[in-house]
């Protein structure tokens, strides 16, 4: 993907794997706007200040572009927030790592979407540490939430996605850098 063809980047929490490659890409498009939570440490501000830009704090649920919209900070450790992208068929909800727990990612979507269901999660679950009776718990607590189908990526584990494949048969899959997802 061509730099220069960003126009939002929207950083889901500050751990270096998910917040240094901004510091990267953004010379290559100061026009592009940036979106950092809030709470994220100083240095991220600082190290961002330094290379001329100037990302916009999310101090609370926030529309980025008409129908996609950041959650707001999450509570957990460390905060996060997700995207939202309303399509003609439902929520899509595009997590980082969800550490506050993936089932708050998706409550704090529909909350503020007003939605009963989730056609689409995708993303980093942050599940891998997690005992087989937990990771079980949460599987069905997105199933009660009306999550329609999955694709988990990097910190997911393989125990948890091995429920969720087994939990969403065909409608849950793996993703990852590079996969093209169509919505709509």
């Amino acid at each position: 993907m061509d730099p220069a063809g960003i126009r939002h980047a929207v950083i889901s929490h500050g751990h270096g794997d998910h917040l240094l490659g901004i510091y990267k890409v953004f010379p290559s498009n100061p026009s592009m706007k940036v979106y950092f939570l809030d709470a994220f440490p100083d240095p991220a501000f600082r190290d961002a200040e330094a290379i001329g830009m100037r990302p916009q704090r999310v101090k609370a649920p926030i529309k980025i572009v008409d129908g996609i919209y950041s959650t707001g900070p999450v509570d957990g450790n460390p905060p996060e927030h997700a995207l939202v992208i309303e399509t003609a068929k439902g929520l899509v909800v595009l997590t980082g790592c969800s550490h506050p727990g993936v089932a708050k990612m998706v409550e704090a979507a529909e909350r503020q979407r007003a939605a009963k269901f989730v056609r689409f999660l995708l993303g980093g679950f942050h599940m891998a540490q997690q005992a087989e009776a937990e990771a079980t718990q949460n599987v069905e607590r997105l199933r009660a939430l009306g999550v329609e189908s999955v694709s988990a990526t990097h910190c997911t584990g393989d125990l948890p996605m091995r429920l969720f494949a087994k939990a969403y048969g065909p409608r849950s899959s793996t993703a990852g850098v590079g996969k093209r997802i169509v919505l709509d």
